[in-house]
């Protein structure tokens, strides 16, 4: 091998994440090449046919040219009063990261930048046939220039393709089994140490087990608080139901449940609500999301429900329509846009279920202060 690399799971594990990440890297590279293979051959069909036809469009140019430096003497006098020409854009479009130019003429019209006093025909067909091969040759670089790009990009394709093919990843996989057959050499020499180690091991998890468990058992997150107050606020309902049919017994009778013994689980709930409560109270002032506390999030949630609540209470009755039955009756008509206030209501509704996500999220991802 031409690195040495030491025979350990940790490089194993990085090796084979590497040989992963060479063989996504030739799958792509592999389709980046056919698609710029592709359009390649797209573009060598428009240029050969660009290359057919702009070789007579030129010979024509010329010949107009010819024809109007013949029956009008030289025409440069003309060719000077034109102005420089700078309507060619270049723009680029991206194929598989290669940049391809796209070179677009400003579309104008056909007007003559000459007088007709001094000229004749030969020099209206010398302008047109020029034109003619402006256009054209700006095709005609744009393919060239594209065919020119696609062939550099895939030839870099290629080479880079073909070093992860041939070199990268068979180096990888050859450490990877170099490895492989080192780390199963030592287990089957350590056997004995390693049952010793797995031992050791095992009582290392029970101990870290058995401390997470504690620390849960300590810890408990806001959404299990008010899971819990709930459940608290239950049985002192329930309590007190106990409590009513407890009161009173018919004389030489005794009852259900003692009432001291209620009154007393009574006390205890109440003190643990107590307690549970001001831990809520205290945790959602220090919780803070984006410059808010939970607390304020909490009083804009029930701000925004009551406020919700009444609106759609009002659309309901202004949107509701009465039936006339003769054209004397009243007609009674809407006091506001009932369509504004829908989406004025449906933004506030939208805004109250984020806020429901953010608290729900918040309750589950932060430990009850103690």
């Amino acid at each position: 091998m031409s690195e040495q690399v030491f025979p350990t799971k940790g490089n194993l594990l990085n090796v084979k994440k590497s040989l992963n990440l060479a063989k996504v890297g030739y799958e792509l590279l592999d389709r980046k090449r056919n698609v710029l293979i592709r359009e390649l051959m797209m573009m060598v069909e428009a240029a050969k046919a660009l290359r057919g036809s702009i070789a007579d469009t030129y010979k024509e140019a010329y010949a107009a040219l010819q024809r109007a430096n013949i029956t009008m003497g030289l025409i440069s006098r003309v060719a000077e009063g034109m102005p420089v020409e700078n309507s060619v854009n270049v723009e680029y479009r991206s194929v598989m990261g290669c940049e391809l130019p796209r070179v677009s003429l400003s579309t104008s019209s056909n007007e003559i930048l000459y007088g007709f006093e001094n000229t004749d025909s030969n020099v209206d067909v010398a302008y047109i046939s020029f034109n003619r091969v402006k256009q054209m040759t700006a095709m005609l670089a744009e393919v060239d220039n594209s065919v020119f790009r696609l062939a550099n990009a895939i030839k870099k394709t290629q080479t880079r393709a073909n070093a992860l093919k041939n070199i990268v990843i068979p180096k990888y996989e050859g450490i990877v089994k170099f490895i492989e057959n080192s780390l199963e050499e030592k287990e089957r020499e350590e056997f004995s140490r390693q049952k010793v180690i797995k031992n050791q091991t095992q009582r290392k998890k029970y101990r870290l087990k058995k401390l997470t468990a504690e620390k849960r058992r300590m810890c408990m997150k806001l959404a299990e608080a008010l899971n819990r107050r709930a459940d608290i606020a239950k049985r002192i309902s329930q309590l007190g139901v106990r409590l009513d049919n407890n009161a009173k017994v018919s004389e030489g009778d005794k009852p259900a449940e003692d009432p001291m013994e209620l009154l007393h689980e009574l006390e205890i709930l109440t003190g643990q609500l107590e307690d549970l409560i001001a831990k809520i109270n205290c945790t959602n002032s220090m919780i803070t999301h984006e410059g808010s506390t939970l607390t304020q999030l909490l009083a804009r949630k029930d701000a925004l429900t009551l406020q919700s609540s009444v609106i759609r209470r009002f659309l309901d009755n202004a949107s509701s329509t009465v039936q006339r039955y003769s054209r004397s009756e009243i007609k009674l008509i809407s006091t506001v846009d009932v369509a504004a206030l829908r989406r004025t209501s449906d933004s506030i509704s939208e805004e109250i279920r984020s806020l429901n996500l953010t608290i729900q999220e918040l309750n589950w991802t932060n430990d009850l202060i103690e």
